[in-house]
């Protein structure tokens, strides 16, 4: 099994295991109402659908474009604290590289995969219901 093949399956064996009622490993006591929560499975699908359709959009206004790292945006300035700390030059595979080759070449499936899952995180999170917070 390849090392992205690996990873997607255990992002999604995290994203699922908020839903079914697990925290961490441990399996919460069933409830009379224990069940998954149409709001919360909503707001997994509309962030994940939401956080890949922003993640380029973002990119670009960081700076991160097509035509290379725009002058005076916060990626120059992210490139430029690279450089220094790193003795002059950008690391190739650190993270201003990342970020600017998905700017400009787009991000890979692997990278979809990371932005789908946390914007699923987090709107599975936003949309929880009160009582299920508390219940927690």
């Amino acid at each position: 099994m390849s090392l992205k093949k690996f990873a997607t399956f255990f992002i999604f064996l995290i994203c699922t295991s908020f839903t079914q009622g697990w925290s961490w490993g441990k399996q919460q006591e069933a409830k009379e109402e224990d069940g998954w929560s149409w709001k919360a499975v909503a707001g997994m699908g509309a962030g994940a659908a939401v956080a890949l359709v922003a993640a380029p959009a973002v990119l670009t206004a960081a700076g991160f474009t097509s035509a290379g790292i725009a002058a005076g945006s916060v990626a120059a300035k992210a490139m430029s604290v690279a450089a220094v700390s790193s003795g002059g030059g950008v690391v190739s595979g650190g993270v201003v590289a990342t970020l600017q080759s998905a700017g400009a070449a787009g991000m890979g499936v692997a990278a979809k995969t990371v932005v789908g899952v946390a914007g699923g995180v987090l709107g599975y999170l936003g949309g929880k219901d009160e009582k299920d917070s508390q219940e927690e």
